[in-house]
């Protein structure tokens, strides 16, 4: 896993390959801090919205102008989860670990 230090190491000595190292381990920091603090800005934005549309679908029920099967809702929910999931989540995980890690 190393062996790009010893290479650096062995051509242009040990000071140079420390230098090397903690920059690029700084930006390899910055770089999953900044993907990380997109992620969750976007998992609280999409929970924002959810809980938008969930308040307002419980007060129309409370009010009677809106008629839902609650377990239907609840399924459609999951299910899109899951398609989510499917679709973008397994491919950013995957991405994650290949390119920033």
């Amino acid at each position: 896993m190393f062996e790009w230090f010893s290479v650096l190491v062995g051509e242009f000595g040990k000071e140079v390959a420390l230098v090397t190292a903690v920059v690029y381990g700084g930006y390899k920091f910055r770089r999953i801090q900044s993907i990380l603090g997109g992620v969750v800005g976007a998992i609280g934005t999409a929970a924002t919205f959810g809980a938008l549309t969930v308040g307002a679908l419980v007060l129309g029920m409370a009010t009677g102008w809106i008629s839902v099967d609650a377990g239907q809702m609840l399924g459609d929910i999951v299910s899109g989860a899951g398609t989510a999931w499917d679709i973008i989540g397994q491919d950013a995980v995957e991405w994650l670990t290949t390119e920033v890690l």
